[in-house]
């Protein structure tokens, strides 16, 4: 990994916006996979998208998705391939959902998978370079002997695409959290810094710490540990416990970009259309019980707004994906 991070944090291996372009997609760790399955049956299955970077969506050929878990937060169920609208997850992003099997064993039926096309080129003013093939593709199995069926041919992912997923409703209907205590705003967007694209909050990038927060903490005593200045120039962010904390994190970005709170889960107020602009300050309606999860994508040019409750006292910090801070 150390020489991973050196090469993508390189002037030699630098992308042109920091995001080198995967070689391709993988469906657990590899491609052409196939899941035996029986007739009759529901199945509860866990997606995960461990990659930095980019987005995924994805679709059982002929199976409808009923989602009733995102990033450990159960929801209710919803059935979320509604006529040709698809499913999509950011990195670091979870999502339980059901399928349920048919009847009919005589055939085979394709797992399709897409790596985000708008975040790798569209978003970028570029085309996919010829031959570059954004796809996987797995299978459900129900007969050893039936043939492996190519997966239908999608002309659309756009945006409205796709199942909204801040449209989910928690199973435990926690109410939205008030008063805020603390707001913090977070501005990013990508800077070039000594020759290399770096992603940035509120102008910074991500520092490392000489110290773990933590211990830093825990050795100043409880006369300096609230106050900021002791953990040197990492950008810390002191609440206090059991403060609701709201955070406005504006994207500058012309591309989408996840975002993860590490130690929380928070509640997601709102997250604007693309190319909508920045928080003015005047809240949308938003759901009186939103859903919560800990990881968010945000779109490009827009701005989301996230709670949480300081209830889990560590020194957490957050991230995007491609940077920390």
């Amino acid at each position: 990994m150390p020489d991973l991070i050196h090469t993508y944090q390189s002037t030699s291996g630098e992308a042109s916006d920091g995001t080198p372009t995967p070689a391709g997609a993988l469906m657990n760790s590899g491609v052409n996979i196939t899941i035996p399955v029986k007739p009759n049956k529901t199945y509860f299955i866990h997606v995960i998208c461990p990659g930095s970077y980019p987005g995924h969506a994805w679709f059982f050929d002929q199976h409808p998705m009923t989602t009733v878990e995102v990033d450990g937060v159960y929801v209710e169920p919803k059935d979320v391939n509604i006529g040709t609208q698809q499913v999509r997850i950011a990195p670091g992003q979870r999502q339980g959902v059901l399928i349920t099997t048919k009847n009919d064993t005589s055939q085979n039926y394709a797992i399709f998978d897409t790596m985000d096309v708008n975040m790798l080129f569209i978003n970028k003013g570029e085309l996919p370079p010829a031959g570059y093939n954004t796809n996987v593709t797995g299978w459900l199995v129900y007969n050893d002997s039936a043939p492996l069926p190519p997966p239908p041919v999608l002309y659309s992912l756009g945006n409205s695409d796709f199942f909204d997923d801040i449209d989910y409703v928690p199973l435990d209907h926690e109410a939205v959290l008030e008063p805020v205590d603390h707001q913090i705003i977070m501005e990013t967007n990508s800077a070039n810094i000594s020759g290399i694209s770096r992603f940035i909050i509120n102008n910074s990038t991500y520092i490392g710490q000489q110290v773990p927060s933590l211990y830093t903490a825990l050795t100043v005593g409880g006369n300096y540990s609230s106050n900021p200045l002791v953990y040197g120039g990492v950008n810390p962010y002191v609440v206090k416990h059991n403060d609701i904390v709201e955070i406005v994190v504006n994207n500058y970005n012309g591309n989408l970009h996840p975002w993860h709170l590490h130690g929380h889960q928070f509640q997601v107020l709102e997250r604007t259309l693309p190319d909508t602009g920045t928080f003015n300050g005047t809240y949308s309606n938003f759901s009186s019980t939103p859903v919560r999860r800990d990881t968010i994508m945000l779109q490009n040019n827009a701005y989301a707004v996230l709670r949480f409750k300081a209830d889990n006292p560590d020194k957490f910090p957050s991230s995007i994906r491609k940077g920390k801070c």
